[in-house]
């Protein structure tokens, strides 16, 4: 196999689908995977005679279309082939079955494809010589991989756990369809008590350079998604709201605005029942920011001046709210890898963290822990444990607040 000097895309795909530089040669060449029976590597390897990027991925694509994978299928026996191989056949399957049910939205933002991506890249590597009619080795297989997601990796118990439960669903699957014998007792890592990382949490002046940067890729696209994108992420910085479903699904009918108080307009939102409110039969309701109220909420009532009751608050002409807080969430990450964002104090950052933003602003300006849970609809000690835990590190947050009146005796002598 040649030398890589550059590959695209980075990352690794369910078509394992790329264009690769190698010496000696000037053009992009296409590769992808087929399978064992294809070649020795399994590997389809092709110049696309193209040198620009661009052009060669284009090339690369059609080859791949034109392709006739079907020649060089596994052999119905697929107890002879890796453990991998079930998992595919597995995966594909769901990924066909999406596809059938929902022939409009794109199958690649399935969960199911989502799962392959993600088995391919943290998880292959480890059953890809293991015997899968052996329990012994599939079970340290599988326990190795948990192992090296929260060393290597540095996931949080929580992420790990899902890992495990989709290698049990998986083995089980396998034994149902009678790949295998046996369910594998896969054991999660040790985790300290309070091992759990803290949430890094962005400044003001962080998540004013995301919409910024949102403003101008406006204005270079000409796609109005990112002017609109930047209110939605300025209401998650107005309260703690949960970005995902409980933001992108609220309707203009969930939204009330009391302009009976003199100094200010309150904008209160009903948010989808959670888990939670559905057992406790509550409502669950957050009152945004006054700045949010009075800089950013007109913009959006002009934006749709015909919206009726049952459209919702953002983005009302997308149907598929699964594929927009998709979108939503790879722009954003996007954006923050581009502005130097993605990283602080070495760990990564997401649009959950706007939500950590707001509680610790909020305290800092003098709230209540027992207001900031009623309305973020969380509990104290989650706030404390978890929420709260990244600016306690450095005590700087807290001698603000217990110092909060205390003057400076340098300032004082000048």
């Amino acid at each position: 196999m040649p030398k890589i000097l550059e590959i695209y895309p980075q990352y690794k795909t369910a078509d394992t689908l790329c264009i690769i530089k190698i010496p000696k040669s000037k053009y992009w060449h296409v590769r992808f995977y087929v399978s064992k029976s294809f070649n020795k590597s399994g590997l389809f390897h092709q110049s696309t005679r193209c040198t620009e990027k661009r052009k060669a991925w284009q090339r690369a694509k059609e080859i791949h279309r034109q392709f006739d994978v079907s020649k060089y299928e596994m052999p119905k026996d697929v107890k002879q082939f890796n453990f991998n191989t079930i998992v595919y056949k597995i995966y594909d399957k769901e990924i066909e079955n999406y596809r059938k049910h929902y022939p409009e939205r794109n199958y690649k933002n399935s969960k199911w494809w989502e799962k392959k991506n993600r088995w391919i890249s943290k998880v292959a590597s480890f059953f890809e010589d293991v015997n899968f009619h052996n329990k012994e080795q599939m079970t340290n297989a599988g326990n190795d991989c948990l192992l090296l997601l929260k060393s290597k990796y540095k996931l949080e118990e929580k992420t790990i756990a899902k890992y495990k439960a989709d290698m049990t669903t998986l083995c089980q699957t396998a034994v149902d369809l009678d790949y295998i014998e046996f369910v594998p007792r896969f054991k999660m890592p040790e985790f300290d008590e309070y091992e759990d990382k803290p949430k890094e949490w962005f400044r003001y002046h962080e998540i004013n350079k995301v919409i910024v940067h949102l403003k101008d890729l406006t204005k270079s696209t000409r796609d109005l998604f990112y002017d609109e994108m930047s209110d939605y992420i300025n209401l998650l910085r107005s309260s703690p709201f949960r970005p995902g479903k409980e933001t992108s699904n609220i309707k203009f009918k969930d939204m009330t605005i009391n302009d009976t108080e003199i100094d200010r307009v309150i904008v209160n939102i009903k948010l989808p029942k959670t888990k939670v409110s559905k057992k406790k039969k509550k409502v669950h309701w957050n009152s945004c920011h006054p700045d949010f109220t009075i800089d950013v909420l007109p913009r959006m009532m002009n934006r749709y001046p015909d919206m009726l009751a049952d459209d919702y608050l953002f983005f009302p002409h997308i149907k598929n709210r699964d594929a927009l807080d998709q979108r939503i969430r790879n722009t954003f990450r996007k954006v923050l890898i581009t502005l130097g964002l993605y990283y602080y104090n070495g760990i990564a950052r997401t649009l959950y963290n706007i939500r950590h933003s707001v509680f610790i602003t909020l305290s800092n300006a003098g709230a209540s822990l027992e207001d900031l849970a009623r309305m973020g609809n969380t509990s104290v000690p989650m706030l404390v444990n978890s929420y709260m835990k990244s600016q306690e590190k450095d005590g700087l947050a807290l001698n603000k607040r217990i110092f909060l009146n205390v003057k400076d005796r340098k300032k004082q002598k000048k």
